[in-house]
């Protein structure tokens, strides 16, 4: 009995032992943990697939390209819920990417909800947030906070990390591989939460606004050697070439770039609707001179060869006429306006250049270039308006239908009233809306909480019709506004006549720019 015990206890033990060394690799994946070294696990949410892993989804699951595979895009009204397994030591790591600027105050639970895991009043629970601009750190129970030195919400990929060390209370702050902040706080573990919340501060209803990708939560506190070492094993390589042909920042005002992917070995350009986009830029200038492209676009993909890119953008000509223009390229590119070809540039070939004539209606038009580069290493895209024999790259802001001022918290969008509106009327034009629905494709992805539709005129006329034509036509705009959803209780109408000229109406030109109807953009930001 006693050699049969040893034998059945020897086969548990060799079981148990066995089931130890497979347990990393059978339990590696989005929140399991893994990579089990000297006692330290990580749960990683890579998001890629759109995956979630056992985190339960409060809201419409959404994803775009990120760091690395896909990032989770947060609306600021949804958020991620997981189980917690933090509490003693730690580390928390991330990468975001927002431009909706934060919250404002002194303590993170005041801030946009990253990593939140917070219970009401005095706790041992924590934070991780967005507020005024940067990144906040806050553990409970003395109730201490930590901001970093860098702001976060420039529309960048960002890398935070966080380590904890119950023993001593010390917590530090990292920022793109780089300490922005210290403090010492509670010993104690702050578990009193049980659950972990991605992307919003779910008690007091602050959201977060951008995308999250790679969250791990290690169960030991890194040091900051092995931080810089997992911020560069993600870090976005970045090149004079990378960024020329376009930000991730996005201005639907300008042109909107969706890049593809496309087999290799293709020669001509693809038909774009029968591929997946990989991510989207914008850019209000193609001018890319003949030059090495081999980093890819940071932020959004790596790919430098056997892709393709779709500008569209709109353009209003204040004069009708026969206007030329001049398309270089390698490889292959076209020029389309109206849906209709002006420049045909395809195929594979060293840098080329050709041009085209058209003649344009006074109004608005739309415009496309597509772009497509084969084998590697060299890329040149130059869009060009010719005047007088001499070519200049054509800065679509020039012609845009809207013009667009951002500060820290408003937007203004400024349209001629020309566009909209015929002379001596407040009824919209067909090609108004349009314009108007570039104007709702940026409000669909933007914090605001007030926006504000001036109507502007010149001094020709009595100040009374003045004043009356210039709300009459903030409303019609307002009135479209409404119409496709956005909330009546937010928008304010104002008519100001002739009182806020921007230039002396004292030449035709002059009071053209003076007609106007202007959209501010308030976002909830204070000093």
């Amino acid at each position: 009995r006693l050699k049969m015990k040893r034998t059945v206890t020897g086969f548990l033990l060799l079981v148990f032992v066995f089931c130890l060394s497979v347990l990393p690799a059978f339990a590696a994946g989005p929140g399991n943990p893994s990579n089990k070294e000297k006692g330290c696990f990580f749960y990683e949410y890579s998001f890629d697939n759109c995956s979630t892993g056992d985190a339960r989804v409060f809201g419409y699951r959404r994803c775009e390209t990120g760091v690395k595979g896909q990032a989770y895009v947060f609306s600021g009204r949804d958020y991620l819920e997981i189980p917690q397994r933090l509490g003693e030591d730690f580390t928390i790591t991330l990468w975001i990417k927002t431009k909706a600027h934060s919250l404002t105050g002194s303590q993170c639970y005041e801030g946009n909800g990253l990593v939140w895991s917070d219970v009401a009043f005095v706790h041992n629970d924590y934070i991780l947030s967005l507020l005024n601009d940067k990144a906040c750190f806050f553990t409970g129970n003395p109730d201490m906070s930590v901001l970093s030195k860098s702001a976060v919400t420039d529309g960048r990929w960002h890398f935070i990390a966080v380590t904890r060390r119950m023993k001593s209370g010390q917590v530090d702050l990292y920022v793109d591989g780089k300490k922005e902040g210290q403090m010492y706080s509670s010993r104690s573990a702050l578990r009193d939460q049980r659950v972990i919340v991605l992307g919003a501060n779910t008690i007091d209803n602050r959201y977060y606004l951008g995308a999250m990708d790679e969250v791990r939560l290690y169960t030991c506190a890194l040091s900051p050697k092995q931080v810089l070492e997992l911020y560069k094993s993600y870090q976005i390589p970045s090149s004079r070439a990378a960024g020329l042909f376009g930000s991730a920042a996005k201005n639907p005002f300008i042109f909107q770039g969706t890049i593809y992917y496309i087999p290799e070995g293709t020669s001509r350009l693809p038909d774009f609707r029968k591929l997946r986009p990989a991510g989207r830029i914008y850019n209000a200038v193609l001018a890319i001179r003949p030059q090495d492209f081999d980093k890819g676009f940071p932020g959004i993909t790596n790919r430098f060869e056997w892709f393709a890119i779709d500008y569209k953008g709109q353009i209003f000509i204040p004069r009708a006429g026969t206007y030329t223009f001049s398309l270089l390229s390698d490889d292959g590119s076209r020029l389309l306006i109206d849906n209709r070809t002006v420049i045909d540039n395809d195929g594979i070939h060293p840098p080329r250049e050709k041009t085209g004539k058209v003649f344009l209606k006074r109004g608005l038009h739309s415009m496309e270039v597509q772009y497509f580069q084969g084998p590697r290493y060299q890329v040149a895209l130059v869009l060009s308006l010719v005047k007088n024999g001499r070519k200049v790259p054509l800065d679509i802001r020039q012609f845009a239908p809207i013009k667009m001022k951002e500060s820290r918290c408003q937007a203004r969008l400024t349209m001629g009233s020309g566009i909209l509106f015929d002379f001596n009327s407040y009824g919209l034009k067909p090609e108004a809306l349009r314009v108007l629905d570039s104007v709702l494709d940026l409000l669909k992805d933007y914090r605001y909480q007030e926006i504000v539709v001036e109507g502007h005129t010149d001094n020709v006329g009595s100040d009374a019709y003045n004043n009356r034509l210039s709300r009459q036509r903030a409303q019609s705009v307002a009135n479209y506004l409404i119409a496709k959803g956005i909330p009546q209780a937010v928008i304010k109408v104002v008519g100001y006549g002739k009182a806020r000229p921007v230039v002396p109406n004292d030449t035709e030109a002059h009071r053209a720019r003076n007609r106007r109807v202007e959209i501010v953009v308030n976002r909830p930001c204070r000093n």
